[in-house]
């Protein structure tokens, strides 16, 4: 009994440390690209935990840094996209009126509902990317299909998102030292371990 606690406490220690390493680089690199390299640093943050964390592999900084490269691309792409609807909700709930006149009670709605799609699909092109050889167009498409034939989990990733982004913003902002790993390794497990079998990826 007494070396399961102390095991069970290594391996504990082991994924707090690695979890607050890894914040520490998502959040340095966002600052570095000025925001606009946090896609390919979420990215990274899921390679990182798929082929580092997950694997007892204890060179995190290097695993990160390849993801990085790896991903770039495809990171930034949906990272932009994201932004892209988001603030076009922005503009729309506080400027429709202005912008679109009486049809602003049906845009506002309309942009709430493409946003909630588009961050709902970014949340599982991110662990699905990491595991797949194929285009961002056919990665999209599964996303999008896997999100929509499970819906129950969807909600539930979506919840924790909700609930991570409440905290660090409108709780304390230091909760970003330590959320965004902790909710990337509970997307992976969920997307990558369960709802999606090695039979049902894209290649």
């Amino acid at each position: 009994m007494g070396k399961d606690k102390e095991s069970a406490f290594v391996f504990w220690g082991n994924r707090i440390f690695d979890w607050m390493i890894l914040n520490f680089l998502w959040i340095l690199t966002s600052i570095i690209s000025f925001g606009i390299g946090t896609g390919a640093a979420t990215m990274a943050l899921f390679y990182s935990i798929r082929y580092g964390m997950k694997k007892d592999q204890r060179s995190l900084l290097r695993i990160y840094w390849q993801g990085i490269k790896t991903f770039w691309k495809q990171g930034t792409l949906i990272w932009g996209i994201q932004i892209l609807f988001v603030f076009s909700l922005f503009l729309a709930t506080y400027y429709g009126h202005i912008l679109f006149g009486n049809f602003a009670n049906w845009i506002i709605p309309l942009y709430g509902v493409l946003a909630l799609e588009v961050i709902l699909i970014g949340i599982y092109f991110f662990p699905l990317c990491i595991r797949q050889k194929a285009s961002v167009k056919d990665i999209l498409i599964q996303s999008f299909r896997v999100a929509h034939s499970n819906l129950v989990p969807s909600l539930l990733l979506l919840g924790s998102m909700g609930i991570a982004l409440f905290l660090v913003i409108r709780v304390n902002l230091s909760f970003l030292y330590f959320i965004p790993s902790i909710l990337a390794w509970w997307i992976d497990f969920w997307v990558n371990e369960r709802l999606v079998p090695k039979n049902e990826r894209v290649e």
